[in-house]
């Protein structure tokens, strides 16, 4: 799956800090260390999720592929969404509870 330029620069970013963290760590820096390993996980994460999440017009489209019409992609879509509301709402009166 190609990269977009914003996928490939945050992509490189995360190698950039991973790399400068193991730079930092070996010549025994640890303020730059501990901020280049901290900058490192999110930027690295993130590109781990671009790289193996496809995105939802490819996902779409494969859907499409095999069948699907635009009805049963639309009420496959009004279903997650009514999922996610019901958790939301689940959440939030967890979260409304008193604590002593």
């Amino acid at each position: 799956m190609p990269f977009s330029v914003v996928e490939g620069a945050v992509l490189g970013a995360g190698m950039l800090f991973a790399g400068g963290a193991t730079f930092a760590y070996k010549r025994k820096q640890t303020t730059a260390f501990k901020l280049l390993y901290f900058a490192s996980w999110p930027t690295l994460g993130s590109a781990l999720m671009y790289a193996l999440i496809p995105s939802p017009k490819d996902m779409e489209k494969e859907l499409r592929q095999s069948g699907f019409s635009q009805q049963e992609l639309d009420a496959r879509r009004a279903a997650s969404q009514q999922q996610l509301d019901q958790l939301r709402a689940t959440a939030e009166g967890a979260g409304a509870g008193k604590r002593s």
